[in-house]
């Protein structure tokens, strides 16, 4: 009964421990110092400022819940996942169990992946995903029977939306969380930035890359999204220090114009530059694709015009902070990397983090202040 106590409600804990109190009351004065010893339950507010939250878009806190999203109103109620954002605490706790919600706001239920990670000292420990029972769902880290102070993470699926709402702490207590890496990199994109068809968040390219260069990553991708000028408005409220753009492949899909396009990008470039005036932009070109027969190849668009189309807007930009990157190096022009022809799989995502990531640091130390 004992071992149970951290994944129960505070109900049901408080149950707990007055049946386990009158039944020692009988067994005399060692027996309850016992079971006091033993039962040392602290429930911890969302609203504790030892609680970090990182690698996010934006933060609602309250006493009752820590609630996440991304700005931009997207397909399917995607806003609402955070691919990747982080939930941080470091304590010397012996038992530690975490309360999550999913809340049923992400409603495309083709493109659901609810498997999150937990970590204890940077290393994964275990994973959680929704319950098909119950919203609520109780992640219990492994018992830390040295008392030692170690450092935990909840890492938030890409294809779900949760919520925090506290921890369960027994024998123990919170301390300063170690900090994040201050480098702070956005991707914006579309469902292949999200991470769609990925295994789990571990497995995106933005997630692999914040690990490989030890950046904080905020994951800015949507799946179906196209280029749409007022995005950058939501990539500068995120605060980056660089952002990479991978946009175009549903501009193609959609038969959009190219000339629209072109627009469209030089648009929500325009608009990051007016918050951001000197942040690096990552600009790639659209990956490989096996391009089916779809409405855009019928009128005669291929995905290639819209791989010039940014390679254009780069050129004509006089945005010596702009640095434009050839989708198509990124991955193996092959079928076999890829789940349908357009998403990547698993070895394709690392491919794609392999690749991009020392692109992405030769330019940050090309351009980086001299000393």
């Amino acid at each position: 009964m004992l071992s149970d106590i951290n994944n129960a409600s505070p109900f049901t804990s408080a149950v707990i421990v007055a049946a386990v109190l009158l039944i020692n009351i009988a067994a005399g004065p060692a027996a309850r110092a016992e079971t006091a010893a033993t039962i040392s339950v602290r429930n911890i507010s969302p609203a504790d400022p030892l609680i970090q939250v990182t690698d996010c878009a934006r933060v609602a806190r309250t006493s009752d819940v820590i609630r996440l999203d991304r700005f931009i109103n997207a397909n399917g109620g995607m806003q609402n996942d955070n691919p990747g954002a982080r939930i941080r605490f470091r304590s010397d706790a012996k038992n530690i169990s975490a309360r999550l919600k999913f809340t049923n706001l992400h409603t495309r239920m083709d493109a659901v992946n609810s498997k999150g990670l937990y970590t204890v000292n940077g290393k994964i420990a275990g994973t959680f995903q929704r319950d098909p029972k119950s919203n609520d769902v109780t992640v219990a880290f492994p018992p830390n029977d040295e008392a030692a102070a170690n450092d935990y993470e909840l890492i938030m699926p890409y294809g779900d939306s949760v919520e925090f709402t506290g921890l369960a702490l027994s024998d123990g207590k919170l301390l300063p969380p170690v900090p994040r890496p201050a480098f702070k990199y956005v991707a914006f994109g579309d469902s292949i930035t999200h991470g769609f068809r990925a295994g789990d968040i571990s497995r995106t390219y933005p997630f692999m890359i914040g690990g490989k260069l030890q950046w904080q990553t905020v994951n800015m991708g949507f799946g179906s999204r196209r280029a749409v000028p007022a995005d950058g408005d939501a990539i500068a409220a995120c605060g980056g220090d660089a952002v990479s753009i991978l946009i175009g492949f549903n501009d193609f899909y959609g038969s959009k114009p190219v000339a629209n396009y072109m627009d469209d990008l030089k648009g929500l470039i325009l608009h990051i530059r007016k918050q951001q005036p000197e942040i690096p932009i990552f600009l790639i070109t659209p990956l490989w694709s096996s391009e089916p027969a779809w409405a855009a190849s019928k009128i005669g668009l291929k995905l290639e015009d819209y791989r010039k189309a940014v390679r254009q807007v780069a050129a004509d930009s006089g945005d010596a902070h702009l640095h434009l990157i050839d989708g198509l190096t990124l991955m193996d022009n092959l079928f076999e990397m890829t789940t349908d022809g357009i998403h990547p799989n698993d070895k394709g995502f690392a491919q794609i983090a392999e690749r991009l990531a020392p692109v992405l640091n030769d330019i940050m130390m090309k351009n980086s202040p001299k000393k």
